[in-house]
């Protein structure tokens, strides 16, 4: 879960509020100053009074009153000053209240830097919440070259790096203020919400246990700790500290959305119907609190947004079945927030990002990603290796900092690209400016709202043309983000209008085939129990399985399962899971009803390599979810020789695998209702003819290079897109457009041996948008 919500519940008001413990002494002092002839003295007495009772149109009238009766010079000046200025800003007028502490600096020329220090900090935060976050972060920088001990004032310039998108910036601070006081909780914990939001989930876990310590009631800690289970794959510690925060937070919007959210993830469906109204609810509320948020100009505003928006982070909603709209505008919401936070940023890029030539000979295409070993740089991989390196100059733009020698994915795929940047460390500017640097035509993200998220870096619009590609299946919802590859499976009409990108139409599936390593051979019948041996899976019996994550499986997907494994006596599901968690035995709970629990296997989650190499030789059948299917999974389940049956729903991330079965040749096995999935998966455990008919018929097509597998045809089709996106960028509109393939296309269905000819591919533009 992004920052934000409890993480974040004190720096905010203390920067609204603008009153520090410094200061206050300062202006007692003021008040307390020995006044010649008394009259002064009552006034600023009584217009300090005023100020702490919350009554500041008086405050100041009292406090000005006794400016008028006496001259304080310097610090004693400084202190009415101050406190006229703490007025003003709770009457809201961010001019008169930053003219007043400017007075107190005048005041304060020749006092102590620490006084000097704090009187900066708060000129800082006025300008903070009067929306002006490049010029507080100046002031901040300013108080900390006065005084570089003084941790309040690290946080309050943290808080800021972090509304306008710096975020390696605003980590560093925070570190640097817990080395300082290492009891500052809110230090500790704003860090490891950084930390979370990056991938590093065990540093967050020993700065969360670390606040906790401190103050064991701290929820922001206790939720990002929460978060830094789950990341590490330990959901019943983090099911436990959630527990903790609803106790001490009951009402709390993050509180009930987080432990919502848990519950899928653990396949906990006790209060599915309560959940989903919930859901509903949550939703509405960070829509109307994201809108208001955004609506005013205060840093405080944009602050109250970006809390709002992580309540339910867009790829959270992607496992649940509501409307398509529901995904849709939670991520318009995300990219409106992010828009809004590097507004600042985006205004320093005027100028610097490339132009395209009308007549290009060389296109420069750059992907952001996380190329470490999963299915987006396996397809990336196979990609690069296709595209034509004498038209397309390919760069890379890694956001991790994981270095693993070992991991052969990233290092092939490295090898491949024309060249590659880790902007893992990189602000978010410094990282748009690496990509201005390499003049990229094409921008393509490859992560979304996934973990990682470079939604601000593309905010920034570094390049002419900017797509979203492989990585996320939902839409982006932001403006920045022109086009996304599809197929016209997988997003027919009615999806596609849900889509806030225009839309290139790929024929034989959007997802580029992995790389194809030769094909495992077939076993005997005693061969493959010693290989099933090896991996605790049942020796006989037609094995089905769900390779991917349980926080995708939905109820209605799980019920249809065990009601194959009843109908299909000897079978069994095989699913992955961390071990010990807890999506095990609620899994095996609701399979008792219908006594199949002992027919479900689990192993634990292992690479994805690993989990990938052997799948056909383990398993006969893999079942899709109905709500948030395999997506790239599928395609290196095909390419292992494993059929996947898949049941299409209406949203985009519910029909990928069936765009790829489709155009992998195997139609039969994209059912048309449940009960078609139900009986076809039925009918291919009960008819050995039938089930080794379709393994055949998908080896022979992987063998001949066509449809899916048809590489080079695919490459030629992401070809075509790509030069048609700045066709249409130079022609100054983008629009949706097909790249469709001709009359071969059926054949290749029928004939899976036909090779593929050359030139299939045409251009027609579609009236969508």
């Amino acid at each position: 879960v992004p920052p934000g919500g409890e993480t974040r519940n004190q720096t905010l008001p203390i920067m609204a509020v603008c009153v520090m413990v410094a200061l206050l002494s300062l202006c007692a002092a003021a008040a307390a100053a020995p006044c010649p002839e008394g009259a002064a003295q009552g006034y600023l007495s009584v217009g300090q009074r005023h100020l702490m009772e919350g009554k500041f149109t008086e405050a100041v009238t009292c406090l000005k009153q006794g400016l008028k009766h006496d001259q304080p010079q310097g610090e004693e000046l400084a202190g009415v000053q101050q406190m006229i200025s703490m007025a003003y800003m709770q009457l809201g007028n961010h001019k008169k209240a930053e003219e007043h502490v400017r007075l107190a600096l005048k005041s304060a020329a020749k006092a102590s830097t620490t006084l000097r220090s704090t009187l900066t900090t708060n000129l800082g935060q006025i300008m903070f919440v009067a929306g002006n976050i490049p010029a507080a972060t100046v002031e901040f920088e300013k108080a900390l070259a006065l005084d570089s001990s003084n941790t309040q004032t690290m946080v309050f310039y943290a808080s800021a790096l972090e509304q306008i998108g710096r975020d390696y910036e605003a980590l560093a601070l925070y570190s640097r203020c817990a080395a300082l006081n290492p009891t500052y909780t809110l230090a500790l914990s704003n860090a490891a919400a950084i930390l979370n939001t990056m991938g590093r989930y065990a540093e967050a876990e020993v700065l969360c246990e670390q606040a906790i310590r401190v103050e064991g009631t701290h929820v922001g800690a206790i939720l990002q700790l929460a978060n830094a289970y789950q990341g590490l794959g330990r959901d019943t510690k983090a099911g436990e500290q959630l527990e903790k925060a609803r106790k001490l937070s009951p009402d709390s919007s993050k509180v009930r959305a987080m432990l919502l959210l848990h519950r899928q993830r653990t396949c906990d469906w006790s209060r599915r119907k309560r959940d989903l109204g919930e859901l509903e609810g949550l939703l509405s509320e960070q829509t109307a609190a994201v809108t208001k948020g955004l609506k005013g100009r205060s840093g405080v505003d944009l602050y109250e947004a970006r809390v709002a928006a992580s309540l339910v982070p867009p790829q959270a909603v992607l496992p649940w079945p509501l409307a398509s709209q529901a995904a849709g505008e939670a991520a318009r919401q995300a990219a409106a927030v992010v828009l809004a936070s590097t507004a600042t940023l985006r205004a320093t890029m005027e100028g610097r990002v490339a132009t395209v030539p009308e007549e290009i000979e060389e296109i420069r295409v750059g992907f952001v990603g996380d190329f470490g070993s999963n299915a987006a740089t396996r397809m990336l991989q196979s990609l690069l290796r296709m595209l034509d390196r004498d038209r397309f100059v390919t760069y890379l733009y890694d956001v991790t900092d994981e270095d693993d020698a070992a991991d052969v994915d990233a290092d092939a795929l490295l090898a491949l690209a024309g060249k590659s940047h880790s902007i893992a460390n990189l602000t978010t500017l410094e990282a748009a400016d690496v990509i201005t640097g390499d003049d990229i035509h094409i921008l393509i993200d490859l992560i979304g709202y996934s973990a990682h998220s470079p939604a601000a870096l593309f905010s920034l619009r570094p390049a002419p043309v900017q797509v979203s590609y492989l990585g996320y299946c939902g839409t982006t919802g932001a403006s920045y983000i022109d086009y996304t590859l599809c197929d016209q499976t997988t997003c027919p009409a009615q999806t596609t209008a849900l889509l806030t990108e225009h839309v290139a139409l790929l024929p034989l599936g959007y997802i580029p085939p992995p790389s194809l390593p030769d094909q495992a051979p077939d076993l005997n019948s005693t061969a493959r129990a010693e290989l099933r041996a090896e991996a605790k899976l049942p020796a006989d019996g037609v094995i089905f399985c769900w390779l991917g994550p349980l926080e995708k499986v939905d109820p209605d997907t799980f019920s249809s399962w065990v009601r194959i494994l009843q109908r299909a006596p000897g079978s069994h599901l095989w699913l992955t899971s961390s071990k010990g968690s807890p999506a095990r035995k609620n899994l095996r709970a609701a399979a008792a009803a219908a006594h199949v629990e002992d027919r479900m296997v689990f192993t634990p989650r292992v690479s994805y390599r690993t989990l990938t190499k052997n799948a056909s030789q383990l398993c006969d059948v893999h079942l899709d979810t109905f709500v948030f299917g395999a997506d790239l999974l599928t395609g290196d389940l095909l390419a292992s020789g494993l059929p996947h049956l898949t049941y299409p729903g209406t949203s985009r991330c519910a029909r990928v695998a069936a765009g790829i079965v489709h155009a992998a040749g195997l139609p039969d096995l994209v059912a048309g209702s449940v009960e078609e999935y139900e009986d076809t998966a039925a009918r291919l455990a009960t008819d050995s003819s039938a089930l080794q008919a379709v393994r055949a018929r998908l080896r022979a097509t992987r063998a001949a290079g066509a449809g899916y597998f048809a590489a080079d045809d695919q490459a030629q089709a992401v070809e075509n897109a790509l030069e048609t996106m700045i066709e249409f960028h130079n022609a100054g509109q983008h629009r949706s457009f097909n790249v469709t393939v001709t009359i071969v296309e059926e054949a290749l269905l029928l004939d899976p041996v036909l090779p593929a000819s050359e030139d299939l591919y045409v251009i027609q533009p579609v009236e969508w948008h």
